[in-house]
């Protein structure tokens, strides 16, 4: 530790040294820095562990890496990056379905699974494993965690290991210490576990479409088997879609959507409520295949800033445009702001392009701030000028609504958004607003704003970070942090300092 002695002059002491011999040319060197010890908090959200019970943590988005604080013992564990990858700017972290999502406007997002992914299959040959992760988002480099994995007679490839190469968004390999040649591991219960990975992103491949007939088709005790040539999109798990068939027997399923138990390049099986069958002649046939698009063709999350969960989708605005591989995606802004897009129903990573079904104000001087989540199957959109409700999210999205609420006020600020039973409360230019939803969805708002009696400080909130006002319901009271300039038009304030309170 180094003391001023006076301008030219600094002081340390090395213990136990008393006489010391100066080099010829002594010098202070470059001091290194710690980019671990970065103090600068991106992003942050509340965490609890599904397979925990009673179990909370809070996630923290570092710079550098995430943290996961467990609020009972206060015990702290490193979630790391990506190989390469770091934050420069604030994001938004939420936790939706089984992870916790890490947007970063115009970026591919990070998402972490904690309890691991599934592994779909896994071979080795000498020492090298071939592991098939549906949509890994790793990058070589990157550490990762097996377990698992079964073999009768060989060394199952399981423990702590570093991602050799990426082969495809669905494949990766990593090095194993006993050299082996292993056709196929049992994956029946594996996971691969890591860190924060890379949503997926670039070019979306749309999924197939096939046609099984004669004995390409056999059903024993409700198991479907379909024979298939050149599978590559669909994966057990996935949706299974039966368009037509010729085959009297199975007239029943069609336009009904299965599950797939399994999925190979040549084969697919999935269960459906119909009769044994060997075989279904030389002129029978079975169209089917994944889940289409209702729209302009399925797309992964759209590098969007922020989004929220509501009634088993993910909504976030729709600012970019996506190309390129699953490697390098490479995204352009669409210059418009006005356009939210939503995700398919438990699947984060998959969106629909419908034209124009979620555009809400329609090319007017608008763009979307917020969104909330309200009574039933409606969602609040909060424009910069206007308030809108979709309503209809429980169907299919061809099938939503979209309604202006009122073009008179609009929010300013996203996070101050509050609600408390059927009353929203949020930042306008011209203060706060109440706004209660009466039966029907019918709005009505108050005709001043509720901050009418503080005037003077909303006069003060500085027009630059008024965006960052972030408001929270706490003890019957609506707390909102906000930039005060010392005075009206001082433009001094550099962030959130104050705390207006309504009782």
């Amino acid at each position: 530790k180094l003391t001023y002695f006076d301008a030219n002059t600094l002081d340390y002491t090395i213990a136990g040294v008393t006489t010391a011999t100066l080099n010829t040319n002594p010098r202070i060197t470059q001091l290194p820095i710690n980019d671990v010890a970065n103090a600068n908090v991106r992003a942050s959200c509340l965490f609890s562990d599904p397979n925990t019970n009673n179990k909370e943590f809070i996630i923290v988005a570092m710079d550098t890496v995430a943290k996961k604080i467990d609020l009972e013992t206060l015990a702290v564990t490193d979630i790391p990056y990506p190989a390469g990858q770091a934050l420069g700017t604030d994001g938004e972290m939420i936790q939706v379905f089984d992870k916790v999502m890490l947007f970063r406007d115009g970026q591919q997002a990070l998402e972490w699974y904690p309890n691991g992914r599934p592994i779909l299959s896994a071979s080795q040959a000498g020492t090298t494993v071939t592991m098939n992760v549906r949509e890994h988002g790793l990058i070589a480099g990157t550490s990762i965690t097996i377990a698992g994995l079964t073999h009768a007679t060989l060394v199952p490839a399981n423990g702590v290991f570093t991602v050799l190469a990426v082969s495809t968004q669905d494949q990766f390999t990593y090095t194993f210490t006993t050299s082996q040649t292993v056709t196929s591991f049992g994956v029946a219960s594996a996971t691969a576990t890591d860190g924060f990975t890379l949503s997926p992103g670039g070019a979306y491949t749309q999924p197939q479409v096939f046609n099984s007939s004669g004995i390409g088709v056999n059903i024993l005790n409700g198991e479907v088997s379909l024979t298939v040539a050149g599978n590559t999109t669909l994966f057990a798990g996935d949706v299974i879609v039966v368009y037509e068939t010729t085959v009297p027997e199975l007239s029943a399923i069609v336009g009904k959507q299965f599950q797939a138990t399994s999925a190979s390049a040549t084969n697919i099986k999935f269960f459906a409520p119909v009769a044994n069958l060997t075989g279904i002649g030389s002129t029978g046939q079975i169209e089917f295949g994944g889940r289409f698009s209702v729209g302009g063709g399925f797309m992964h999350q759209p590098a969007a800033p922020w989004g929220i969960h509501f009634q088993r989708r993910l909504w976030v605005p729709y600012y970019y445009d996506q190309s390129g591989p699953f490697n390098a995606p490479v995204y352009t802004s669409r210059k418009i702001t006005d356009e939210i897009a939503v995700s398919d129903i438990l699947d984060t990573t998959t969106f629909d392009q419908i034209e124009n079904q979620f555009r809400i104000s329609g090319g007017t001087a608008d763009y979307v701030v917020g969104m909330y989540g309200f009574y039933d199957d409606a969602l609040v959109v909060l424009n910069r000028n206007s308030l809108h409700l979709v309503k209809g999210t429980l169907g299919s999205l061809l099938d939503c609504t979209v309604k202006e609420l009122t073009s008179e006020i609009g929010c300013l600020a996203r996070k101050s958004v509050v609600m408390r039973g059927n009353t929203m409360m949020f930042l306008s230019d011209d203060g706060v607003y109440s706004l209660e939803f009466l039966n029907d969805y019918n709005l009505r708002g108050s005709e001043e704003p509720i901050s009418k009696n503080i005037q003077p400080y909303i006069d003060r909130i500085n027009k630059n970070f008024a965006a960052e006002a972030v408001g929270i319901l706490f003890d019957n009271r609506y707390y909102l942090a906000v930039a005060l300039d010392s005075a009206v038009g001082a433009n001094d304030a550099r962030g959130n300092n104050s705390v207006l309170v309504y009782n």
